[in-house]
C-alpha cells in the first residue's frame, strides 16, 4: 500500500478534519479577515483594490474553477471513504484556497522594504502555510488536487498583478460595484440552480456591497485614519476579532440556508468591517492616545496634553526648541483640533509679527522673520498635482534654510520626504483640551 494510500484509509475525523481547513482557507470569512487586516491597519486604498481581487477568486474560482474541476476530473481516491459527503469539501476546492492564499502572499511581498518583524513572520507562515497545503492535500486527497492547488496558486498571483498592477487610475469602489450588480442579477436569475451550498455566491455579492457602500460613508462621515501604536494596535485587534466572530455566528446559525438573508448576513459584517469599527476606533483612539503618553515608542520625541490654550501655547514654545532650519513638519489631526493654532503659536515664538492665518484657501502662506522663511501649507482642499507645481512645492521642501509646516499631508503622500522629518499629531480631547504628539522621524 502506498504512502497516499495508507493516509486515505486512515479515520474519517481526520480526513474531514482537513477538509474543513480547505474549506475555511478558501471561504469567505477567511477572506474578510484578510481584508479587514489591510483596512483596519495597513491601507485603505490596498484594501480596495485587495477586495476587487477577492470579488474576482471568488466569483471565478468558486463558480467556474469549482464546476470545472467537479465536473471534469473523476475523484481519484477510494469513492468508499467519501460516502459520507461532509468529507469532500463542497464550499471551497484547494484551488480557490490557494488562489486566495496566493493573493494575500503577493500582496506581503510587494511590500518588501517596509515589512516589520511581525509581518516577515507572517509572510514565511503564509508561505510555509501553502507548502503544507500542497502535501497534506496530495495525501489525502490524491494527485490531482496538486495540481488544483498549482493552477489556483497561479490564478491568485496572476489576478493579484492584474488589479494591482494593471488596473491603475480607477476609481476601485465604483469599479466594484460594476462587478457585484451582474454577478447578483445572475445568482438571483439561476437562484433555482443554487442549492447543497451554492448560496455563497449571495454572501459574496452582501460582503462586496457593504465594501463599496461602508467605505464611501466611512470617506464622507468617519474619516478614521490609520495609526498603529501597541496599546492602540492591541485594542483593535480585539475588537476586530470579538466583532468578526459575532458576525460569524450570526452568518452560521442565524442567517444561513436562504439566499436573500445569506447576503443580508455578510452585508452587516462588510458594514461592521468598513463603517462601524473605523467609527468606534476613532471614539476610542484619543483615549489610547491618553494611556500612551509614556510609551517609550521608537521615533516619539514627547506626548503632552493640554486643557487649555495657554497649556498649548507652552506645548508650541517646547516644540520650538526642538526645530533647525531645513525641517519639515507634519501635522495630523481632525477638522477643528487645532493644527493652525499650534503652527502660530510655534510661529509667534520664532519671531513672526505677522497676522499668522490658515492658508485653507491659498495653499500656502509665506513668514518672514530673523532673516528665516516660514512656509505654512493647507492640504485640504488640493485638487490635482499641477497646484502643487504652481506654488512651487518641491522646491520648497527641498529649501534647508526655510522651516516647512504641511497640515493634511495624508493628501499628497508622493510629494512628502520619507524620512527626516517631524510630525505633529493633534487629537481633541474636549472642547480646549488636546493631546499633542512630537516625533521625529529619522
Amino acid at each position: 500500500m502506498t504512502i497516499v494510500k495508507f493516509f486515505q484509509s486512515q479515520s474519517s475525523s481526520l480526513n474531514s478534519f482537513f477538509a474543513n481547513i480547505f474549506n475555511f482557507v478558501g471561504s469567505l470569512p477567511m477572506f474578510v479577515v484578510f481584508f479587514a487586516i489591510i483596512f483596519l491597519f495597513f491601507c485603505k486604498q490596498d484594501a480596495y483594490k485587495f477586495s476587487i481581487l477577492g470579488f474576482v477568486n471568488f466569483v471565478f474560482g468558486a463558480l467556474i474553477l469549482k464546476n470545472i474541476f467537479g465536473r471534469l476530473r473523476p475523484l481519484d481516491v477510494d469513492q468508499s471513504l467519501f460516502a459520507n459527503r461532509s468529507i469532500y469539501p463542497t464550499k471551497s476546492l484547494p484551488s480557490l484556497s490557494s488562489m486566495n492564499v496566493a493573493g494575500a502572499l503577493s500582496y506581503t511581498i510587494s511590500k518588501g522594504k517596509n515589512l516589520k518583524k511581525y509581518q516577515k513572520t507572517l509572510l514565511i507562515f503564509s508561505a510555509i502555510f501553502v507548502f503544507a497545503l500542497v502535501a497534506v492535500s496530495k495525501i489525502y486527497y490524491g494527485e490531482s488536487y496538486l495540481t488544483d492547488i498549482l493552477l489556483g496558486g497561479i490564478l491568485g498571483v496572476g489576478a493579484y498583478f492584474l488589479v494591482f498592477f494593471l488596473i491603475k487610475k480607477i476609481d476601485y469602489k465604483f469599479f466594484l460595484f460594476f462587478l457585484i450588480v451582474p454577478a447578483l442579477i445572475i445568482s438571483i436569475y439561476f437562484d433555482h440552480w443554487f442549492v447543497n451550498g451554492y448560496t455563497e455566491l449571495f454572501e459574496v455579492c452582501g460582503f462586496f456591497s457593504a465594501v463599496v457602500l461602508g467605505s464611501f460613508l466611512e470617506e464622507k462621515f468617519v474619516k478614521c485614519p490609520i495609526k498603529n501604536n501597541l496599546i492602540f494596535s492591541t485594542l483593535k485587534g480585539v475588537l476586530l476579532f470579538i466583532s468578526l466572530i459575532l458576525c460569524y455566528f450570526l452568518n452560521i446559525f442565524l442567517l444561513s440556508g436562504v439566499s436573500i438573508l445569506s447576503f443580508l448576513g455578510y452585508f452587516i459584517t462588510g458594514i461592521v468591517v468598513t463603517l462601524f469599527l473605523p467609527f468606534l476606533f476613532k471614539i476610542c483612539e484619543k483615549y489610547c492616545f491618553v494611556f500612551s503618553k509614556d510609551a517609550k515608542e521608537k521615533n516619539v520625541v514627547f506626548s503632552k496634553i493640554s486643557l487649555s490654550l495657554n497649556g498649548t501655547k507652552k506645548i508650541a514654545k517646547a516644540i520650538s526648541k526642538r526645530l533647525k532650519a531645513g525641517d519639515t513638519v507634519l501635522l495630523e489631526g481632525d477638522l477643528g483640533a487645532g493644527k493652525s493654532v499650534v503652527v502660530r503659536d510655534i510661529l509667534k515664538e520664532f519671531g513672526v509679527e505677522n497676522k499668522i492665518t490658515s492658508p485653507t484657501f491659498t495653499l500656502v502662506n509665506d513668514y518672514f522673520a530673523k532673516e528665516r522663511h516660514y512656509y505654512h501649507f493647507d492640504m485640504y482642499r488640493i485638487e490635482n498635482e499641477d497646484e502643487l507645481k504652481n506654488i512651487g512645492f518641491e522646491d520648497i521642501i527641498d529649501d534647508k534654510t526655510a522651516i516647512k509646516f504641511v497640515e493634511w499631508p495624508s493628501k499628497i503622500p508622493a510629494f512628502l520626504p520619507k524620512n527626516h522629518f517631524k510630525k505633529i499629531t493633534i487629537v481633541k480631547l474636549g472642547k480646549n483640551s488636546r493631546n499633542i504628539i512630537l516625533e521625529e522621524i529619522l
